[in-house]
């Protein structure tokens, strides 16, 4: 008897304890630079992550929701964090007609620049200021120019903790980009009512839009209920954490996204 309680105390002095202190502790040699968030993203029919045969294992379909390293799907819960400053990104067009759009408006454009698939062209961080072309507003593509419709990509972007409590970045764009603008009404008339974004919870809800022959997803969303005290604190805390971080970088790339012919479907 005697023998077991030995046993069983040596045991409990070889269990592995987690000290307490910053989890941070290891990682102090990574350059906040260069870190990104991850981005949720809604995928189209043309899709890398639907027709590449890279990607067939994971059997992903159009509609679906996916965090955008790892590939892995979504529940599309989750509750908003920050607000972040939108963006605008120029990619290099996928079809004929964009290339001569853009090489008619740019005559800085060369045929090597078009050649560049999928490229990043010029970025605006803050949505003001591009590191190519300096002043959005005076620069254009990012505006409708009479029937032409935005050659640059725009975006709202919002931080928020999904429903696994990892950090993520959710960005409305092109045929989603007016959703993203009703959802920051909402955010912003509750919290005018006295309810902080991080108290409450949503669900992304990809919805399919068909005009014609075409078929597409826009990004919108649904109430989901009222957060945890421990959720809404743990919202908060990641909020206190990217507060003073001035550029929060996202993992981009380009998104094909059939679009409709009614412009009003971007506004």
């Amino acid at each position: 008897m005697a023998d077991k309680k030995e046993l069983a105390v040596t045991e409990e002095k070889n269990v592995s304890v987690i000290p307490e202190g910053n989890a941070m502790e290891g990682l102090e040699n990574i350059d906040e630079a260069s870190i990104a968030l991850p981005r949720v993203k809604l995928l189209q029919a043309t899709s890398p992550e639907v027709q590449g045969e890279e990607y067939a294992d994971l059997n992903l379909r159009a509609g679906n929701l996916i965090e955008i390293i790892s590939k892995e799907k979504v529940s599309g819960e989750f509750i908003p964090v920050k607000v972040l400053p939108s963006t605008n990104v120029l990619f290099v067009p996928r079809n004929a007609e964009g290339k001569a759009a853009l090489k008619a408006r740019k005559s800085d454009i060369t045929d090597a620049d078009l050649e560049q698939q999928g490229a990043m062209i010029c970025m605006a961080l803050d949505g003001k200021v591009g590191d190519r072309y300096g002043a959005c507003n005076k620069c254009g593509l990012c505006l409708f120019q009479g029937n032409d419709k935005p050659i640059c990509q725009r975006s709202i972007n919002i931080l928020v903790m999904l429903d696994t409590g990892l950090p993520a970045v959710v960005s409305f764009r092109d045929t989603s980009y007016k959703h993203g603008n009703k959802f920051l009404s909402l955010l912003r008339n509750k919290a005018l009512m006295g309810t902080r974004i991080q108290e409450c919870k949503y669900k992304l809800m990809p919805t399919k839009r068909t005009r014609g022959d075409q078929q597409w997803y826009e990004l919108t969303v649904i109430a989901n209920g009222k957060a945890s005290e421990e959720e809404t604190a743990r919202a908060y805390e990641m909020y206190k954490a990217y507060n003073n971080i001035d550029n929060i970088n996202t993992i981009e790339e380009q998104e094909q996204v059939v679009t409709s012919d009614d412009d009003s479907e971007l506004i």
